[in-house]
């Protein structure tokens, strides 16, 4: 009786320990389950989310047609849009466009940072190439409203703003140069493909500063070609924003919601009428300053400063074909 009895107290606690491995088998199916209902709202939270952030927009749901807002504010939708449009090549470029295309309706974005308005004045003196009231936008770029706003309103987007100015400045101010010129570059390419968007085309300028800094110190002649960025070892922090902006470009052509034909030029020493002269200056027209100056000081007392060992080489590019290549890219 005693065996009978301590048998099934053994086989109850046998089947009470099944029952309860049981229930905390399905506790703990149901509890994974729950956590990966939870994670995947969180994913598709956080995924909305930074997809808002990135686009600057609110979150929404996909649609067929999306509406496109008035431009009435900014002056309506242009055929053309150039950003550092009152600069030396920016203008340059504007008035040539203003020469091929007299009804066309173009917009200059500049913050005036190195541009002046002057520099958009039609040869002659008489006016400007744009409605200075309606097309010309002082806008900073690297606060995103503000650049969305303008860029949006256009069909066709020259992008040549950034900071930039002579190799001095260059290297005294490297940590706000590569600031600036990336907030200026990703504002600028979101603005051009929101979903309120109009622009089609849109041209990136880049520099030759943007080649290893190897090939940029070579005394033997190199041809740069495209491919030879990378491995990437830009000299200073302008080289390094400026390629950043060509990889942004193309990370954007390999978007599934891209809109936008997209080209990439990249700039040697440009220089021509307009170019900037003084501080600031760059290369030739630097060098021009100094030496005119020089000319008028007691030379036993006065040196012409050069950068480097003199022994250097540089490529120029007339600001002239600069635009032709623009006008075809």
């Amino acid at each position: 009786k005693k065996a009978m009895v301590g048998y099934f107290s053994t086989m109850s606690r046998l089947r009470m320990l099944a029952y309860l491995t049981t229930f905390l088998s399905m506790l703990y199916t149901f509890i994974q389950i729950g956590y990966f209902v939870h994670v995947q709202d969180r994913q598709r939270n956080l995924t909305s989310t930074f997809d808002a952030q990135q686009n600057n927009i609110e979150s929404f749901a996909p649609k067929h047609s999306p509406v496109r807002t008035s431009c009435d504010d900014v002056g309506g939708v242009a055929d053309y849009l150039v950003t550092g449009g009152a600069g030396f090549i920016g203008s340059a470029l504007v008035h040539r466009l203003h020469r091929l295309h007299p009804q066309a309706v173009i917009k200059v974005v500049d913050n005036l940072w190195r541009g002046n308005v002057e520099n958009l004045r039609e040869r002659d003196g008489n006016g400007y190439a744009i409605d200075l009231h309606l097309h010309f936008h002082n806008v900073d770029l690297t606060k995103f409203e503000d650049a969305a706003r303008v860029i949006r309103c256009a069909r066709n987007v020259f992008h040549l703003a950034d900071i930039v100015a002579g190799i001095d400045y260059v290297f005294a101010n490297q940590g706000f140069i590569f600031r600036q010129n990336i907030l200026i570059n990703t504002n600028t390419l979101a603005a051009a493909n929101a979903p309120s968007s109009f622009v089609e085309n849109y041209t990136y300028v880049g520099t030759a500063c943007s080649f290893p800094r190897h090939l940029q110190n070579s005394y033997e002649i190199v041809a740069l070609t495209e491919n030879l960025t990378y491995p990437a070892n830009p000299e200073s922090s302008y080289g390094w924003s400026k390629l950043m902006g060509e990889y942004e470009a193309g990370l954007q052509v390999k978007r599934p919601d891209n809109k936008l034909s997209i080209s990439i030029l990249r700039f040697h020493n440009v220089y021509g009428p307009g170019m900037i002269w003084g501080s600031g200056a760059q290369a030739i027209s630097a060098l021009i300053f100094k030496a005119i100056n020089l000319a008028a000081e007691n030379r036993s007392n006065v040196y012409l400063d050069v950068f480097g060992s003199g022994n250097q080489y540089r490529d120029f590019v007339f600001v002239d074909d600069i635009v032709d290549a623009l006008l075809l890219a």
